[in-house]
């Protein structure tokens, strides 16, 4: 998260050293110019100083570092008097943060364009009754092909299911895991929901794969709370 806020700082930064052509007001100085008189005893002593004589050439550093800025100033100049180009490179910064982010979140972009990675078939679940479907052979079938995402989502909704069973909350297809959370009047088990939501929103929605080892130990946390359900 904290490369996330220097990420949009420093989008913000570079945004704010592109003026966009604004025009600013001008202030003029009307106050009273007084004249003052400089004694020729002291002209004659400014003429004299060494350090007021310009007549050598003045010496300019041929650094690397200055090369390089003098190249910079000049690129930025030209920036500025081009607005086809200023916005040019606005869009440039604005995809290439977008980048940087997702890169950063390690979110997959092609999982909100990609048909095959299972959304589709996700949304079309959730238009389902899970009262009538046969959530733990579709447990079973995705653990054997080691669709272990998809398995997840099966015990979610396998867990919703229990708890309508169990009159804790009220299924409807139209409804959010924030709904349940609000319906369970036990704070135990609302800290249980809780978490076992962010698991399947991380793993289903955010794309995110799962080893067999992760699965095992979410799967043992879903018969936990299940067990728990019993009990009550």
């Amino acid at each position: 998260m904290k490369q996330l806020h220097r990420l949009i700082l420093i989008f913000i930064l570079l945004m704010q050293a592109f003026p966009m052509g604004a025009q600013q007001e001008v202030k003029y100085d009307d106050s009273e110019i007084k004249l003052q008189e400089i004694p020729e005893a002291k002209l004659e002593e400014l003429r004299n100083s060494s350090e007021l004589n310009y007549d050598e050439d003045a010496v300019v550093s041929t650094s690397f570092w200055n090369i390089i800025w003098r190249y910079v100033s000049k690129f930025l100049s030209g920036i500025s008097a081009n607005k086809s180009l200023m916005w040019g490179i606005y869009i440039a910064l604005l995809l290439g943060s977008i980048y940087l982010i997702y890169n950063s979140l390690n979110v997959k972009p092609q999982a909100f364009f990609d048909s095959s990675s299972g959304t589709n078939i996700a949304h079309q679940l959730v238009l389902q009754d899970i009262h009538k479907m046969k959530l733990d052979e579709l447990i079973r079938i995705a653990i054997i092909n080691q669709e272990y995402r998809r398995a997840v989502r099966f015990l979610y909704l396998k867990l919703l299911k229990k708890l309508d069973s169990k009159q804790l909350i009220v299924w409807e297809i139209n409804k959010t895991n924030r709904d349940y959370y609000y319906e369970l009047t036990d704070k135990k088990f609302q800290q249980s929901f809780t978490h076992l939501s962010y698991w399947y929103d991380y793993l289903w929605y955010g794309n995110f794969p799962v080893g067999e080892d992760k699965f095992q130990e979410i799967e043992t946390q879903f018969k936990t709370f299940e067990e728990e359900i019993k009990i009550r």
